[in-house]
C-alpha cells in the first residue's frame, strides 16, 4: 500500500499539487474567517450588554429608621433607560398605622428616563405596623424599559418577600439624618424662648464657697447643741447613780458580828411598842448602812429632839 501511494505521488502532475495547495489554503482561511466572525459577534454582544441599561426593583431599609422599608427602582446599567414601567402582583399596599387599615402604595405610570445609577424610591411600609394587618408577604414586580436607541429590552422580574425581614436584627447607627433631626428639635425649642409667659431661658448661678461656709456653720451649730445636751444629761445621770447606791445599801442586810458564834441563831426583835422604839430601830438601820456608830446616831437623835 505504501508503494502504491508512493507511485501515485511520483506520477502526480506538479500543477495538480499547486492547485491542491491553493484549495487547502482557501479552506484554512475560510475556517479562520468563520472563527473571527464569531469572536467579533461575541465581542459586539458583550459590548452591547455592557453599554445597555439594567433596571431592577428591590426592597431596602430606609435611612430614617431600619424598621421602615422602601421600594426602590434603580438603573444599574451604563446607559440611560427610557419609558420605564412597573407592574406588581399582587397590588402593593401598606399599613396606615391605625389597626388593620391599609392603603395602596403610590407608583408611577411611566418614567421617561432613568440615567445610570439613578433610582426612584418610595416608602413601602413599616415592619411593626405591617404585623397588625393581613397583607401578603410575597410580591412579584416586573420592570419593562427601553434602551437609549428605543429598542425594547428584556424585562426584569424581582420576587420581593417581607418574610425575609421579619426575624432580622440590626444595630442602630446614627448618621447625618439623626443629626439633622436633633438640630430641628433644638430649633423648635429655641423658637419657644421669650421674655414673657415662662418661655425664657433660665440661668442658675451657684457660689460654691458660700455653700461650703453655710454647711460648716450648720455642722458647728449641731456639734455645740449636742455638747450642751450632753452636759445637761451628766448631772441627772450622776444623781440617778447615787440614788441607786443608797437603795442598794438600804436593802442589803448587815454582816453578822465576829463575836457571835456561827452556830448561835439570832432571835427576832420584839415588835415595837411605841413610836420612840420605831424611830430607834430606823436610826439603827441607817447607822449600819452609813458606817456610823450607835453613839453618833443617838447624839443626832438628841440634837433633833
Amino acid at each position: 500500500m505504501i508503494a502504491q501511494l508512493w507511485d501515485w505521488i511520483s506520477k502526480t502532475n506538479p500543477d495538480a499539487w499547486a492547485a491542491g495547495a491553493g484549495w487547502t489554503t482557501t479552506a484554512i482561511a475560510l475556517v479562520a474567517s468563520i472563527a473571527a466572525l464569531r469572536q467579533v459577534r461575541e465581542a459586539r454582544r458583550l459590548r452591547e450588554e455592557q453599554a445597555q441599561p439594567y433596571v431592577v426593583a428591590y426592597m431596602e431599609h430606609s435611612q430614617a429608621d431600619m424598621q421602615f422599608l422602601d421600594l426602590v427602582i434603580k438603573n444599574f446599567g451604563t446607559t440611560a433607560a427610557r419609558d420605564v414601567r412597573i407592574y406588581a402582583q399582587p397590588t402593593l399596599k401598606r399599613s396606615t398605622g391605625q389597626g388593620a387599615d391599609t392603603e395602596d402604595v403610590g407608583l408611577f405610570k411611566a418614567l421617561p428616563i432613568l440615567v445610570p445609577q439613578q433610582e426612584w424610591r418610595t416608602f413601602w411600609d413599616s415592619g411593626l405596623n405591617r404585623k397588625r394587618t393581613n397583607l401578603p408577604d410575597e410580591h412579584v414586580v416586573k420592570v419593562e424599559y427601553k434602551d437609549a436607541r428605543g429598542r425594547k429590552m428584556e424585562p426584569t422580574v424581582a420576587a420581593l418577600d417581607w418574610s425575609v425581614y421579619k426575624n432580622s436584627q440590626w444595630l442602630a447607627i446614627y448618621g447625618p439624618h439623626h443629626s439633622a433631626k436633633a438640630l430641628r428639635e433644638i430649633k423648635d425649642a429655641v423658637k419657644k424662648w421669650g421674655e414673657r409667659g415662662g418661655g425664657g431661658l433660665s440661668v442658675y448661678a451657684r457660689s460654691g464657697d458660700r455653700k461650703d461656709a453655710r454647711l460648716r456653720n450648720e455642722f458647728e451649730r449641731r456639734r455645740r447643741s449636742a455638747a450642751e445636751l450632753h452636759k445637761k444629761m451628766l448631772p441627772a445621770a450622776a444623781v440617778a447613780a447615787e440614788g441607786s447606791e443608797v437603795a442598794d445599801a438600804e436593802i442589803t442586810p448587815a454582816p453578822p458580828s465576829q463575836a457571835e458564834s456561827p452556830k448561835q441563831e439570832r432571835m427576832p426583835d420584839p415588835p415595837p411598842s411605841s413610836a420612840q422604839d420605831v424611830e430607834q430601830r430606823r436610826d439603827s438601820v441607817a447607822s449600819k448602812a452609813t458606817g456610823e456608830g450607835p453613839q453618833q446616831s443617838t447624839s443626832a437623835r438628841e440634837t433633833e429632839q
